[in-house]
């Protein structure tokens, strides 16, 4: 999987499919109080699927802008995630990956989340978007949807409201996605190497495996970094998946 994975990567380019999809580009930042974290993510959607990207910084430093997209030479990109979900379905396919595993994988998540409708309006992009809000694994997200934009899809796993969600940000404002470009009814296509990545879907690992996978290396991580302090050095109780997107599991027992 590791080497498919690097092949797609060591290859990227734009091939288009032959079906138009409109585009969102979402600014994410990931902020403590003391440093932030930011890359900019897109929304590839129609009104049958959505694909949604990440990428992080280049070498020096900057954002990956949708211009970069559109050239040819992407050898440099450092791909941090793929989630793909159709519109009539429930289910999320998603491309992981963590340093501290040897494989990237596929992983098949299945969500169910309730979005309640709140007072509160807001222009985003020049849409005049509403207000919801929903519990998602150990978060509240207050998001803002335009209902003039026919699409249930969002950033990231946040679906399912009557319009396009342009911002999304959790109670504490640690993590936050706001669209800084829209083209609906573009000429933009996806990139071919996209869906063909998610022919593997036939392969794909539970989401709840690949969290016990992923939270097993987390502890590795932490554990190897409080063994770089000196003999005993305190450290703060923290939980460990405090500064992630998703931070529980509804599978998860107390």
């Amino acid at each position: 999987m590791k080497y498919f994975a690097l092949i797609l990567f060591l290859t990227f380019n734009l091939v288009f499919a032959q079906q138009k999809l409109n585009f969102v580009q979402y600014h994410f930042v990931k902020s403590n109080g003391y440093t932030a974290d930011q890359r900019n993510d897109y929304l590839f959607f129609d009104d049958k699927e959505k694909y949604y990207l990440n990428f992080k910084m280049k070498k020096d430093h900057s954002l990956y802008q949708f211009d970069d997209l559109l050239k040819s030479d992407f050898q440099n990109v450092s791909k941090d995630m793929m989630l793909n979900k159709k519109s009539n379905s429930s289910n999320y396919f998603e491309y992981k990956w963590h340093f501290k595993l040897p494989n990237s994988y596929i992983t098949s998540d299945t969500l169910d989340y309730k979005w309640i409708l709140e007072d509160g309006n807001k222009e985003i992009l020049g849409y005049n978007c509403k207000k919801a809000t929903a519990q998602f694994r150990g978060r509240t997200w207050i998001v803002w949807y335009a209902p003039e934009i026919a699409s249930s899809f969002g950033p990231w796993k946040l679906d399912g409201l009557p319009g396009l969600i342009l911002e999304a940000r959790d109670e504490n404002s640690l993590l936050t996605f706001v669209a800084t470009e829209i083209h609906t009814n573009s000429n933009y296509n996806l990139p071919q190497f996209v869906s063909e990545f998610f022919t593997l879907r036939d392969k794909a690992t539970s989401y709840e495996r690949y969290i016990t996978i992923e939270n097993n290396a987390l502890k590795e991580t932490e554990k190897e970094i409080k063994a770089s302090f000196p003999i005993g050095t305190q450290f703060l109780d923290r939980d460990l998946r405090e500064d992630l997107l998703e931070k529980s599991f509804e599978w998860d027992v107390d």
